[in-house]
């Protein structure tokens, strides 16, 4: 038993993740062979190993894993291959992480919070969300997103602030206003979808403190809900809005008891001008001290880079254009299978991508960069589709924009919106969405817009070390089934 100065956490195979019932009883499910069991799985009882009792205050016994808190005591300097980042303002430290775990089962299995649900694992149904706060590669600066858990590497996350349902609150510490909003208004019935409701709505009071009705209804698209109709939740969400003015009186209307009775889709919901968004996460506070901040590998100030290696995987955490095509290289020339990674939302879709190296771009300054050029807007291959729309979306509110470049942009961040929803489209970036249509019978949306606009893609052959740059409507001649080309940037002209 551990010690009120201890963490005790199963630490079970992937795929296995535990629980606990209306009465307290553990049962433990292996989502592998979709069954349940009461009945502790042979693996815990797994012989133990020898602990090292040196300098170092832990025991390791089969898969139970009970680490002693220090009391005070400064913690020695993280490895490198050590993950570290917050979950609701704790720090977690990981060593050698599985690179097959995502985020979901990490927080599920071995925080052991519950609050947070996988259903559909594929992006679509949005109960595993949670927000995500992260250095900016490019701007340096904090910020924050909604993802889907479940399709969130676990190694992706180094130096990040993670935040779930029970970070936002709960029955013992108080609700959340968002949490009580939901409730107030009768958005929850099962509760299932609740927590990825809630956090996705935190998440865009986070980013925009004064929402129009239209910007909450726009931002719900990757959230499900089988018991409710939506309406309850709409409205709950919608009193959050700043512009909302009580409904005038309408001919269509009708009275009963002397009381206007008014049509359900004249009903607007009651705004809380009370309301003032408070951030969660917390602030930043750069000491340019790199060498001792949380954010070691994911700031864009010092690119280290990061290796874990576990269950057969490499994962290769590249923060400079260098790091990637070297871990590229290394992969090649060893005869290893790799996979370019930024948002790994892909795999919600298709199950079979391989890749022994998985090398993550995510945090990749070069490749993370929007700008303006004479004549061009370039985006790099790490840029998001979500930071792709609001690059264009801040071009076109510029009262200099001529009036052909604001249509032509406005059309192009219209279609981008029907690409998958708002947790994927955080996570996603564009060019991988152009990977699945060049390696798999993907219908891309995002290919016929950039065809569209007459786009060129700037392609790197890295054993060459040659570059290329294509029309879009080559991209499937020239690079079909080749498997050594980088994606560095791709261009939009901005001529009539």
């Amino acid at each position: 038993m551990a010690s009120n100065n201890s963490i005790a956490t199963l630490n079970l195979p992937s795929g296995w993740e535990y629980a606990f019932n209306s009465e307290g009883r553990i049962y433990y499910i292996d989502h592998n062979t979709k069954t349940t069991t009461y009945s502790p799985p042979p693996f815990l009882f797994s012989p133990p190993s020898s602990p090292s009792l040196s300098s170092v205050s832990s025991l390791e016994v089969s898969n139970l894993k009970i680490e002693e808190k220090s009391n005070g005591t400064s913690s020695p300097s993280l490895k490198a291959n050590v993950l570290s980042f917050t979950l609701n303002g704790k720090k977690q430290s990981v060593e050698n992480p599985d690179p097959n775990m995502n985020l979901n089962e990490y927080i599920r299995t071995r925080a052991g919070l519950t609050g947070t649900k996988k259903t559909c694992g594929e992006g679509g149904c949005g109960v595993c969300t949670v927000v995500v706060q992260k250095v900016d590669p490019t701007s340096g600066k904090l910020a924050s997103h909604s993802i889907n858990s479940c399709l969130k590497p676990l190694c992706s996350l180094e130096g990040t602030q993670i935040l779930t349902t029970e970070g936002l609150g709960s029955q013992k510490k108080g609700f959340h206003p968002i949490q009580e909003r939901i409730a107030d208004f009768n958005g929850s019935q099962c509760g299932h979808c609740t927590p990825g409701w809630v956090m996705n709505m935190y998440d865009l009071l986070e980013n925009n403190p004064n929402p129009t009705p239209k910007n909450v209804e726009d931002h719900f698209d990757g959230n499900l809900c089988r018991c409710t109709g939506y309406r309850p939740i709409l409205d709950a969400f919608q009193s959050f809005a700043k512009t909302i003015t009580p409904s005038s009186p309408s001919t269509s209307s009708c009275t009963a008891f002397g009381l206007e009775l008014k049509d359900i889709e004249e009903w607007k919901a009651p705004s809380n001008s009370n309301y003032t968004h408070k951030s969660l996460f917390s602030p930043s506070s750069c000491t340019n001290d790199c060498n001792n901040c949380s954010h070691a590998h994911s700031c864009g100030e010092k690119a280290n880079e990061l290796v874990f290696e576990s269950n057969g995987k490499k994962w290769i955490k590249a923060n400079t254009l260098k790091q990637a095509i070297d871990a590229v290289r290394q992969a090649t020339t060893s005869g290893q299978s790799y996979r370019l990674i930024v948002g790994n939302t892909s795999t919600g879709i298709y199950k079979d991508q391989k890749g022994d190296v998985l090398i993550d771009l995510s945090d990749n300054k070069e490749l993370a960069v929007s700008r303006m050029e004479p004549g061009l807007m370039t985006f790099g291959g790490a840029v998001t589709i979500s930071n792709m729309i609001q690059f264009l979306q801040t071009y076109c509110d510029l009262p200099t924009v001529p009036a052909y470049q604001k249509d032509n942009f406005l059309s192009v961040i219209k279609h981008l919106k029907y690409i998958a929803n708002v947790q994927v489209r955080n996570g996603a970036s564009w060019v991988g969405n152009m990977v699945l249509a060049n390696n798999y019978p993907f219908p891309s949306d995002l290919c016929t817009v950039l065809m569209a606009m007459d786009s060129r893609l700037n392609i790197l052959d890295i054993p060459s070390n040659t570059q290329k740059s294509l029309p879009m409507f080559k991209l499937e001649m020239e690079l079909h089934g080749l498997e050594t080309w980088f994606w560095p940037t791709i261009m939009f002209p901005t001529h009539e």
